[in-house]
């Protein structure tokens, strides 16, 4: 708990809004989905399952935003986080979500750990569950010092291009046109 808790604080003082984002695609992600005021029906819903699921309220909003955002089809939810996420990015959206992954497919959202996404670094599997326009949404970076480091390396690593963390959850890209990036954003 002292490590998430440092953490956190080492988080506000290196991160920022969308005024210190020079990237046009991160900006419009920053201002257009995590800091989206708009006031919907399902509000009351999110905020009673983000209770349920001891989930901050603006990070449940985010996950739910996420999906009509990038027009996201089709999600790979991985056993896990199976009933509280799959409430969250759900409600609202025509997403159609899968929890194991099918032969020959790619998705637009995957949603996972560290170490899920990093056996698939190094397995040099990626191209088998994303294409370019892909977001892994991964969760409980800072839970341990084991899960941040291997966060810091999926960073560093070459075919990762776009990342951004939210603290709550963190937003990885493989956008080959886009340059090598890391924001970290406050909600």
């Amino acid at each position: 708990m002292f490590f998430k808790t440092l953490q956190y604080f080492i988080f506000l003082s290196k991160s920022t809004n969308q005024h210190g984002v020079h990237s046009p695609f991160v900006y419009h992600l920053v201002t257009r989905c995590f800091y989206n005021q708009e006031k919907k029906a399902s509000n009351a819903t999110l905020k009673t399952w983000c209770k349920e699921f001891n989930i901050p309220l603006k990070a449940g909003k985010l996950i739910n935003r996420i999906p009509n955002y990038f027009k996201c089809e089709n999600a790979l939810v991985f056993e896990e986080a199976k009933p509280d996420i799959f409430k969250l990015l759900t409600l609202n959206t025509n997403l159609t979500v899968n929890f194991q992954k099918q032969p020959n497919r790619s998705y637009d959202l995957i949603y996972c750990t560290v170490y899920q996404l990093q056996a698939y670094i190094n397995n040099q599997s990626l191209r088998s569950i994303a294409h370019n326009d892909s977001i892994f949404v991964l969760y409980s970076v800072y839970a341990s010092k084991e899960t941040k480091t291997i966060w810091d390396n999926i960073k560093e690593h070459p075919k990762i291009k776009v990342t951004v963390d939210t603290f709550y959850f963190c937003f990885v890209f493989i956008r080959k046109e886009q340059a090598k990036e890391h924001f970290m954003i406050r909600l």
